[in-house]
């Protein structure tokens, strides 16, 4: 060691000088809050990507996850693996005690569409009578609409239902 006055060594002028250094002392940070959000759509074909927040952390310091996602009518937990990084991108997560984790769900709705076929009448005159109109309320996602398989029909005078079957394309 060497005792300073201005640029000047003065150590020669001391006999007996004791150095007791101090203690530098840093915990693990506490208080960090990560949440995983609820969140609800209806079904539209694209995806229901997980929003995550974190609050308590050290300034300059993210939070670093890959939120899941759902596309399907269903539901998932929102929560994944996540990792507290510094402005360099250094994964400092051993850092902070006790992270408190708060997990979501992810909930797409069925979409709700009522498909009704039309009715009609007529005097018998031997033959079919059919009718292939429709009438939608709701509406199906882009790229999603079906076509319709017209099964009713009579000839007869009687009352039968105008049945038919919605058909959707596989993918």
């Amino acid at each position: 060691y060497k005792i300073m006055e201005g640029t000047t060594d003065v150590t020669s002028f001391y006999k007996d000088v004791t150095v007791n250094p101090g203690k530098f002392t840093v915990t693990q940070k506490k208080g960090a809050v990560v949440t995983f959000a609820d969140q609800t759509k209806e079904y539209d074909g694209t995806a229901l990507t997980g929003e995550v927040t974190a609050t308590g952390l050290a300034e300059g310091q993210t939070l670093k996850v890959v939120a899941p996602s759902i596309i399907d009518a269903g539901s998932l937990k929102n929560t994944a693996e996540f990792a507290i990084v510094d402005a360099n991108g250094k994964d400092v997560t051993a850092n902070y005690a006790d992270i408190e984790v708060k997990e979501g769900l992810l909930v797409v709705k069925q979409r709700v569409i009522v498909v009704t076929s039309g009715s009609d009448s007529k005097e018998y005159d031997g033959t079919p009578l059919k009718n292939t109109k429709i009438t939608v309320e709701g509406a199906y996602v882009e790229g999603e609409e079906p076509t319709y398989e017209f099964t009713g029909e009579v000839v007869e005078p009687e009352i039968v239902k105008n049945t038919f079957a919605v058909v959707f394309k596989d993918d």
